[in-house]
């Protein structure tokens, strides 16, 4: 192993990127008064209770509805504990947030919780113990980590901690051949007062496409910018497109539907339901939903002639060779792009003939549509985009999730922490990235608005821009925030989604979704502190109800104040799902459900957005939830 860069990062919490801490809170409340009480303690013998700042927050209630209470916070003042840890102040009106500042606490100390909503003249007690121990256990195929300080009963306590993360990987000098057998791992080093502990993770990026391989592996600094283009060179090819590269059968079977004109060979397994699915794909699109309908476009010679039709050729694997594009060995869902600026790129689709006939529909919808989004553009559009836009497509005419489409939706899910058009990412995620297209569907205005989005790519370079000036051209009050907000939502907690006028049912499932779940018992606290979230993306957060018994789930976001693509919901799921509307984010802002149980709200799943259109803008924020 060679050990390329390390990186030293400190934080003023106790978790790095998704760590999770547990602890126990003792909290007494008593009658409503102008004078708040409170008492810091210490578990052991020996530990200084004085000088510790605890930062007041009074509270607007934004929202209650359904057992949910929404309040935005604002600083009101610093108090610190005297030398037996007591601290008082007036109390703000309505309730109030205490947030420990954790840089206040004795060296090689942690408390039981960072931040603690009370009301009344709580006699508040927040315990101190000595950091005994430091676990680090990996998250996420190693992308993340957690890091929990323990003390000497073992119990996990919020404290200070300072982490040293390098990578390494089990080769040095890679190339394109062994790009796949790249083994990556981490080195985490946590310090927190005179405990340190190291762990090696290995990171797992077998799911990434080569070039989101390559994406990690140099944002991990394992390779450079140089050696990036070297391995990428390795693997050039020469993609020279001949004039008109149409396979040709020599015994060919044509059927004509619309605009289009399916081409097989006799013989061919299945043709009658092939040509049956085939016509009512056409008649879907082109007539139902009344999409432009592409056409072919080649050089033949000197001359630039347009086909009237559009191309679908059925092509068994290995059977034929059409071009570099499209290979013998994947022949299967394959489409060639229309160019409206390069004639030369015919407008065709090559399937494979041995599909199950679902399979078939799923993949002869999604590459048709392909047709569809490049007559719209006018162009070859961002990968990500296309992929999502085909299979919204597909959706749209099989009025189901099949295998493929839910499997494809997954990996998007366990990836939503990455930016829409990122290539560092889990692979094949475009594909359930179809979960923006069918929200924009279900909430903003249907086939009409996808319509404008696809016209609006062709005025622009950019997959964001396009989704933003379509949305504003159909409605005003459409917005990318809002459309990325409420997709959000939509993905965090839906088990079962109807398009309006449709019968597509997007049943999706309530674990396919990268989301952290934590299982309540009992009293007890959980943290995730500096989780950075990139543009135009999401994370989810599941809270779980561990009994019968009815009690009070407390969720505290904090993110820098004045951002205004930070956002946050708190989605419920027991008898019936509650999806509340969007408030804006302030620097804390803190959920109260107060029927949290088994038999009541059996989930609650906290959606982080980042829902800014600038790729480069990045949140960081931290959660702090306790039951009690």
């Amino acid at each position: 192993m060679k050990k390329l860069h390390t990186i030293l990062r400190k934080f003023a919490a106790a978790v790095t990127a998704a760590a999770v801490c547990f602890c126990a809170l003792g909290l007494s409340v008593s009658a409503e008064s102008s004078s708040f009480r409170g008492t810091v303690t210490a578990s052991e013998s020996g530990i200084n209770t004085g000088g510790i700042q605890i930062e007041i927050y009074g509270s607007r209630l934004k929202y209650s509805k359904y057992g949910l209470n929404r309040y935005e916070h604002y600083y009101s003042k610093t108090v610190t504990t005297g030398s037996d840890g007591s601290f008082s102040f007036t109390k703000p009106t309505g309730k109030v947030l205490l947030r420990v500042k954790p840089d206040s606490l004795p060296a090689g100390t942690g408390i039981s919780n960072e931040t603690l909503l009370v009301s009344g003249s709580s006699d508040s007690t927040l315990t101190l113990s000595r950091v005994k121990s430091i676990g680090i256990t990996s998250l996420n195929g190693g992308t993340g980590y957690n890091i929990t300080p323990k003390n000497s009963a073992g119990k996990i306590i919020y404290a200070p901690v300072t982490v040293r993360d390098s990578y390494s990987a089990n080769m040095s000098n890679i190339g394109y051949s062994d790009i796949n057998n790249v083994k990556v791992s981490r080195k985490v080093t946590a310090t927190a007062g005179n405990v340190t502990a190291s762990k090696t993770i290995d990171v797992d990026i077998s799911e990434c496409t080569v070039s989101g391989k390559l994406a990690r592996l140099l944002e991990y600094g394992i390779i450079t910018e140089a050696d990036k283009e070297r391995i990428l060179d390795e693997n050039k090819t020469d993609t020279a497109v001949a004039e008109d590269e149409r396979p040709q059968y020599i015994d060919e079977r044509t059927f004509t539907a619309g605009n289009f004109m399916l081409h097989y060979e006799n013989g061919t397994p299945y043709a009658d339901d092939y040509t049956r699915i085939f016509a009512d794909i056409v008649d879907t699109f082109f007539v139902k939903y009344d999409f432009d309908e592409p056409y072919h476009e080649f050089v033949s010679g000197s001359v630039t002639r347009r086909d009237a039709y559009y191309h679908i050729y059925l092509v068994s694997h290995g059977a034929i060779s059409i071009d570099s594009y499209v290979a013998p060995r994947s022949v299967s869902g394959r489409s060639k792009k229309i160019d409206l600026n390069d004639v030369t790129k015919g407008g065709y689709v090559v399937l494979d003939p041995n599909e199950d006939l679902s399979a078939y529909a799923k993949t002869m919808s999604h590459e048709m549509f392909h047709g569809i989004i490049y007559r719209y553009t006018g162009k070859n559009v961002a990968a990500w985009f296309e992929e999502a836009f085909a299979n919204y497509g597909a959706l749209l005419y099989m009025g189901e999730m099949n295998s493929s489409l839910r499997t494809q939706t997954a990996r998007y899910l366990k990836s939503t922490q990455y930016q829409l058009s990122s290539i560092s990412s889990y692979r094949s995620r475009q594909y359930g990235e179809m979960l923006i297209p069918l929200y924009i569907h279900n909430k903003m205005g249907g086939v009409s608005t996808i319509k404008k989005i696809m016209s609006a790519y062709s005025k622009t370079s950019n997959s964001l821009t396009a989704i933003t000036n379509g949305l504003k051209s159909a409605n005003k009050a459409y917005t990318f925030g809002k459309m990325m907000n409420g997709a959000a939502d939509f993905s965090a907690f839906t088990k079962f989604y109807k398009l309006p006028g449709t019968s597509v049912s997007a049943n999706i499932g309530t674990n396919a979704r990268r989301t952290v779940s934590y299982s309540f018992t009992g009293t007890g606290v959980r943290s995730v502190s500096d989780m950075t979230l990139e543009a135009n993306s999401a994370v989810y957060y599941e809270f779980k109800a561990g009994s019968s018994d009815k009690k009070t789930l407390t969720v505290t976001v904090r993110t820098p104040s004045g951002l205004s693509d930070s956002s946050y919901n708190l989605i419920l799921q027991g008898k019936s799902t509650v999806i509340p509307v969007r408030g804006t984010s302030s620097e804390f802002m803190t959920f109260e459900v107060t029927d949290f149980s088994s038999n009541g709200t059996k989930t609650a799943v906290l959606s982080a957005v980042n829902d800014s259109v600038k790729t480069a803008n990045k949140t960081v924020f931290s959660v702090n939830a306790y039951l009690h």
